[in-house]
């Protein structure tokens, strides 16, 4: 009681506030993080949190992000002007999806096209035996084939580094093929050309015809050795991204 009053009563304090998110439900944290951004108007108020309720685009430009690496803590996040009016807009797009603030708190993340991949990349994640939850590394789906560029701002703000995986062929004069991966076709396609038509086929006849569902079940039963080798590649690039020192970072 005492913590809302002084964020509801008082004006001109500067106000830490660690780990609001305890102990609330996600109506409590919304509600909570009503009144700080109501109080901030009045104070000045430094959060820290690992909750994405407390994540905001209209405070991208105060929201540092801090990590360890081996060369001690560094931090990293967007000046005030720094970003135009565009920037602001996509990354606003970006977290109106509560699961894609997930983003700001990764060591990497990989961004694939649409659920059924990223369905498909979790299964096949823990098959190969890539522990990403314990590494920090995120697979956040864009919503479509032209939902990157969102993305690809928020992360480059932060400097977060990321991989991609979509449908299509990726433009090899602007994305490098180390990082921007690609089946050529529909996800189902790829998998039929890898031999796996008869396992998919048959994942459906039990499960129906919902492509998400379906990528799901076939990554799941799907064996070590099937795995197409995309796949490990793509994992790995995120993996070494999660564990190396990121880029344009300065000591915290």
């Amino acid at each position: 009681m005492a913590f809302l009053i002084n964020l509801i009563g008082q004006e001109n304090l500067v106000i830490f506030i660690e780990h609001p998110e305890q102990h609330l439900h996600p109506h409590g944290m919304r509600f909570l993080f009503s009144i700080i951004q109501s109080a901030s108007t009045r104070n000045q108020i430094v959060i820290t949190t690992h909750d994405p309720h407390f994540v905001s685009s209209e405070t991208i430009e105060g929201l540092p992000r801090a990590w360890w690496v081996g060369s001690g803590s560094q931090i990293r996040g967007a000046n005030r002007g720094d970003l135009t009016t565009k920037q602001l807009a996509q990354i606003q797009t970006v977290f109106r999806i509560l699961g894609n603030r997930e983003a700001v708190f990764a060591r990497s993340v990989i961004l694939v096209e649409n659920e059924s991949q990223q369905l498909c990349v979790l299964g096949v994640a823990a098959t190969l035996g890539f522990q990403l939850d314990a590494n920090g590394v995120s697979v956040i789906p864009v919503g479509g084939e032209t939902g990157y560029p969102p993305f690809f701002t928020l992360l480059d703000t932060l400097a977060v580094p990321y991989v991609c995986l979509k449908d299509k062929s990726w433009d090899r004069r602007t994305y490098p093929a180390d990082r921007f991966f690609s089946f050529g076709c529909e996800l189902e396609d790829y998998l039929d050309k890898q031999a796996l038509s008869r396992e998919r086929e048959a994942v459906v006849m039990e499960v129906g015809t919902s492509k998400p569902r379906v990528a799901a079940e076939l990554a799941r039963r799907l064996k070590a050795v099937q795995v197409p080798n995309l796949f490990s590649e793509l994992l790995q690039a995120a993996l070494d991204l999660a564990t190396s020192e990121p880029a344009d970072a300065r000591p915290l």
